[in-house]
């Protein structure tokens, strides 16, 4: 479990990795979603060819989208990696 920030100042907030895979998370304090919070994940995936489904833990209500991109509660984070 470890952060990952690039030169230009990019940071993630949490990467765990699990086998080949990388885990990036944002986590963030607020409970209404924001569009924008993908950013960093979405310019970290670029560098980074195996990758999970982005995720974004917040304080509001649990929803994947299409793309298996993934808002999860605080109080869900543990059942990512079951």
């Amino acid at each position: 479990m470890f952060y990952w920030r690039s030169q230009a100042g990019v940071e993630i907030d949490l990467l765990i990795e699990k086998g080949l895979k990388l885990f990036p998370i944002e986590i963030k304090s607020g409970q209404t979603f924001q569009e924008n919070w993908f950013r960093n994940l979405n310019l970290f995936k670029s560098y980074s060819k195996e990758t999970s489904p982005l995720t974004i833990v917040y304080g509001g209500e649990n929803f994947s989208f299409s793309n298996k991109n993934k808002l999860v509660n605080t109080f869900s984070l543990a059942e990512l990696f079951d």
